[in-house]
């Protein structure tokens, strides 16, 4: 029964994220709505739709992430290196190239993936239209850039595997947070490509015991999202070939430079 409990308390930061989520939109609707009405918010239909949506994406998902990390606090683990992870030049490049390198190799297979599935893919591109990366605004380049890796990070990294170890090894909990954070996209292209993107910032979670650095990259692969996105099969090919390039240099100087950093260092395994 303990250990039923154990495997059922994996899902509690994910379900409590999208409850807290949930609430704190309709509260944050029926509050803005209440000041408009009260003569205190002024502007049109329009406006306060706008104000709405702010103040959920740039505060929802921060007070949601206090919530979880409150009630999911006794199985943390590692939480002392997240405040002593100072991350070098060398590694912060390291997580720069890969992150571009990511999204170089998505923008690639997402082209191939349009010619074949081009229904799957119209579902796709109305997704990222609805979340604003088609056409982005500072808000919502500040909610999918900022917001979000350190949102998802919290959620996913820091306490689904947190709370998974202490019922299955390291390996098991890193799938099993991967498939939680892919699905919790809801689109097939995005939970394909979450489930795996999920996979290399569970690796660095282990890696580093922290998850500053898979905030670094998700943040550099978000922010290419938005302003590197190639336009053609051609420049996908050849800005993948460069970035990867860059990305096997820089990662010769790490090792070189801050061995102690280097991204595949296997001298620190998981209890």
């Amino acid at each position: 029964m303990r250990k039923l409990f154990d495997i059922l308390y994996i899902f509690v930061p994910f379900i409590l994220s999208q409850i807290a989520l949930t609430l704190y939109s309709f509260g944050n609707v029926l509050a803005v709505r209440f000041l408009a009405s009260a003569g205190i918010l002024h502007g049109t239909a329009d406006q306060l739709v706008a104000l709405t949506e702010a103040i959920y994406y740039l505060t929802g998902p921060v007070i949601s992430a206090a919530i979880c990390w409150l009630a999911c606090r006794r199985f943390l683990i590692y939480g002392d290196t997240d405040r002593g992870f100072r991350p070098v030049f060398q590694t912060v490049a390291v997580f720069f190239f890969l992150g571009i390198t990511i999204q170089y190799a998505l923008s690639l297979i997402l082209t191939g993936m349009s010619a074949i599935f081009p229904a799957v893919f119209q579902a796709y591109q109305e997704r990222l239209q609805d979340i604003g990366m088609v056409d982005p605004t500072l808000f919502s380049t500040l909610s999918g850039v900022v917001i979000a890796p350190i949102y998802e990070e919290i959620i996913y990294r820091k306490l689904t595997i947190s709370v998974a170890r202490k019922s299955m090894p390291f390996w098991a909990a890193n799938l099993l947070q991967a498939a939680i954070f892919g699905a919790a996209h809801m689109n097939l292209v995005q939970s394909s490509y979450a489930f795996l993107l999920g996979l290399v910032l569970g690796y660095l979670f282990w890696r580093y015991r922290s998850v500053l650095p898979g905030i670094l990259l998700h943040f550099f692969i978000n922010l290419s999202g938005f302003f590197l996105v190639p336009g053609n099969l051609l420049t996908s090919v050849i800005l993948l070939a460069i970035s990867a390039a860059a990305l096997w240099a820089v990662l010769q100087i790490q090792r070189q430079k801050a061995p102690a950093q280097y991204l595949f260092r296997k001298d620190r395994d998981l209890p």
